[in-house]
């Protein structure tokens, strides 16, 4: 009976898909590290300040990340909810897709996360619940029946573009103890946030391809779909290469070699990058790549990675005997998504 109820949690903890949170772990701890810069304190200059400055800060900090990801967790079950017969033919999403946690037990989980999200929000300094604000808007329209972004060729990539490269940036930024919004011009943030929003447009378009087939055989126009693989890849090609330039501009090394590495590599790849198995790959390393280049400004982001991958494996392990995301890099599977 305990070994049957500790699987139910666990079920419900990995059916919120904690490995779509580390983007936004990523993005937040970006924007935070950025207003060490563009704000009123320095860049650290020791190691020990290095250190310092990429640790995660005070209660109020940590209940304004808590809160966005408690939004995403009710967005990432209402998605699981509304697309289990795509999630099946893309071989995703495995504890909803085969009814292992069911719709009642999602939308129960679903509001859950929702209130909790809201709750710590109000914990929040005045700019980061507008910020907030903005986040659980954007996800709503990402999937409610009607609008659904999700399913909408081009709003689709700017949705998930902005609602992890934008929406945690800024939020991060907006951050006690870190700068703050409050220190910079919107232009100065808005210059800040741009090459992390395209970098993740490049991301999340390489997700978008390694789903196409099955989105395309239920009828869905997501990007991907109209632009097919072979756009498809250069326009990701483009994407990260522009994360770099704009980064360039913006006077900020984690974008700039970031965004070139990839664009690079994305264009060279050519048409090796071509099937489901071959992008879910490829949306992983470029992940993994920026965690790595980010841990050198901050380094919180690359071990909450490094722990939520580890335990995702084991658990997947575990239940499937696939032990995703470890197992992913080297074969077939995925539990990715949008």
């Amino acid at each position: 009976m305990l070994r049957r109820a500790a699987a139910g949690v666990a079920d419900c903890v990995f059916a919120l898909r904690p490995l779509l949170w580390i983007p936004a772990v990523a993005l937040f701890e970006a924007g935070r590290s950025s207003g060490l810069s563009l704000g009123a304190r320095a860049r650290p200059t020791s190691l020990a300040d290095a250190f310092a400055a990429g640790a995660p800060l005070d209660g109020a900090v940590r209940a304004e990340l808590l809160a966005l990801l408690a939004l995403l967790g009710a967005v990432h079950l209402a998605n699981a909810a509304r697309d289990r017969d795509t999630d099946l033919l893309n071989r995703k999403g495995r504890l909803t897709a085969w009814g292992l946690v069911g719709r009642a037990r999602l939308m129960g989980l679903g509001a859950g996360c929702l209130l909790a999200g809201l709750v710590l929000a109000l914990r929040s300094a005045p700019v980061a619940l507008w910020v907030l604000g903005a986040a659980a808007v954007l996800g709503a329209a990402y999937v409610v029946p009607g609008i659904e972004l999700k399913r909408r060729a081009g709003l689709d990539l700017t949705a998930n573009a902005i609602g992890y490269g934008g929406v945690a940036f800024l939020l991060g930024a907006s951050a006690r103890g870190g700068g703050g919004l409050s220190h910079g011009t919107a232009m100065g943030w808005a210059l800040a946030m741009a090459p992390y929003v395209l970098g993740v447009a490049s991301i999340a378009l390489c997700t978008m391809a390694a789903d196409r087939a099955g989105d395309e055989a239920v009828g869905f126009r997501t990007t991907a779909v109209v632009l097919g693989e072979a756009r498809a890849r250069w326009l990701a090609a483009a994407l990260a290469g522009g994360s770099g330039l704009w980064g360039f501009c913006a006077a900020d090394m984690v974008p700039t070699l970031w965004g070139v590495l990839a664009g690079i590599w994305i264009a060279v790849a050519g048409k090796r990058l071509s099937g489901r198995d071959a992008w879910n790959r490829a949306a992983i390393g470029l992940q993994a790549s920026f965690l790595v280049i980010l841990a050198t400004r901050a380094w919180f982001p690359l071990v909450f990675a490094t722990v939520v991958g580890a335990a995702s494996s084991l658990y997947y392990f575990a239940r499937f005997r696939d032990a995703y995301p470890a197992a992913s890099m080297g074969r077939r599977g995925a539990e990715g998504g949008r």
